[in-house]
């Protein structure tokens, strides 16, 4: 890996986790992608900080979506 691909990935990655660094499916699809690219490593990573990030699971039929356009 070059020197340029290092510090493209690099800067790739801070900036969508300062962006949003709290949102699981960010976190989860880069992962994916990364284990696509034969990134095992990095992919994993990404992927377990994305489930790192699960505060509440809940079943779709339980969302009240009367209230969706409020948050």
């Amino acid at each position: 890996m070059s020197i340029y691909q290092i510090v493209t990935l690099f800067l790739e990655i801070e900036v969508i986790c300062s962006i949003c660094n709290h949102h699981v499916k960010n976190f989860v699809d880069l992962g994916q992608h990364y284990l696509q690219q034969g990134k095992t490593k990095l992919g994993k990573q990404l992927v377990e900080q994305g489930l790192a990030n699960i505060k509440l699971v809940y079943k779709e039929d339980e969302i009240d979506k009367t209230m969706m356009h409020l948050t």
